[in-house]
């Protein structure tokens, strides 16, 4: 019995503890694609005494943390600072740390870069300076519904001036060149340090592996998921559009794999996710020269509103190990 069958079995049960007919159990699991006696054996092995005890012992302590979230939640409404992105100038040291780190809200924040040389980068720029560098992209998204799940699948090594002269004058989600491009730490984009000036207080000096540099077209779309460590966005060109989440609301937006849920937040199927339909989404644009400070759990999607070159980062001073399991645990 492989992973696939068991996590059938534990569906079927659930399904048997709400009381649906058995027949129709078995007809859910027949169009699946399973073979009749499996489905059989599925369903058999789902009404046993041991696995619905297991299985209501398992749906009570989720209904539990489900009750303390929904707490979380109204409390959280009663809060004026929890239902919008504020936009703020760069804040002191232990400003951004009790206000913003420790309460764990996201925040923009303007004029993070203002003296940095950072200005000139454009698409022609990158492509005249380092046009003969490979870089890698993800390629032929708009073919696979979870391309960022399958993002291994779409990476093409590619010259970054065939890359720029690919997008630049296009619409389109079909290739982007995200962060895992690793541009920073394998290619002569590294020299782009140069132009970074003062660091924030609550950033340390690395940047190697930490710093990540996000290049793409107007168009592009990064689907709702979360990530493992707080993070800063910096937009150096364009503008994108941020639509946020609370961690408080995990049990409604239908976490699928990895940090990935399986919702379109662009334009949300509430028939098949209904609890979606509670969930309190968060939007605020990020001009260019703004950064998003994005805490550890906030779910989120981003969509960019104009040819965009962006940096991301996560050397923080302060622990930001980041989410406590494994990506093989979820």
């Amino acid at each position: 019995m492989n992973e696939h069958f068991m996590n059938w079995v534990e569906w079927a049960a659930e399904n048997v503890l709400k009381k649906v007919p058995s027949p129709t159990i078995l007809d859910i699991i027949l169009k699946n694609n399973f073979p009749e006696q499996e489905a059989l054996a599925i369903l058999q092995m789902a009404r046993t005494p041991y696995v619905l005890y297991s299985v209501n012992k398992n749906i009570k302590k989720y209904q539990r943390i489900c009750s303390v979230l929904n707490v979380q939640n109204a409390l959280n409404k009663q809060n004026p600072r929890y239902l919008s992105i504020k936009k703020i100038d760069p804040p002191t040291e232990e400003e951004f740390y009790k206000s913003y780190w420790l309460q764990g809200i996201p925040v923009v924040i303007r004029d993070l870069s203002k003296f940095w040389n950072t200005k000139k980068w454009s698409l022609d720029y990158l492509s005249d300076k380092f046009g003969d560098e490979t870089v890698s992209v993800q390629t032929n998204r708009n073919k696979d519904p979870e391309y960022e799940i399958n993002s291994v699948s779409h990476k093409e090594d590619m010259l970054l001036k065939d890359y720029i002269n690919q997008i630049k004058n296009t619409e389109s989600n079909d290739t982007y060149m995200t962060a895992n491009n690793h541009a920073f730490k394998n290619t002569r984009l590294k020299e782009l340090f140069e132009d970074v000036g003062d660091l924030p207080p609550y950033l340390n000096k690395d940047k190697i592996g930490v710093w990540h540099l996000w290049v793409g077209p107007k168009g592009t779309v990064t689907p709702l998921h979360h990530d493992e460590n707080a993070l800063l966005h910096i937009q150096i060109k364009g503008s994108k559009r941020w639509k946020l989440i609370s961690p408080f609301y995990s049990h409604k937006v239908y976490n699928h794999r990895s940090v990935f849920s399986q919702v379109d937040i662009y334009n949300p199927d509430y028939q098949k996710f209904p609890e979606f339909k509670d969930v309190d989404i968060l939007e605020v644009v990020v001009e260019e020269g703004e950064t998003m400070f994005l805490p550890v759990g906030w779910w989120h999607a981003v969509d960019s509103l104009e040819p965009s070159i962006s940096i991301s980062m996560v050397n923080f001073t302060f622990p930001n190990s980041g989410w406590p399991f494994k990506k093989s645990d979820l």
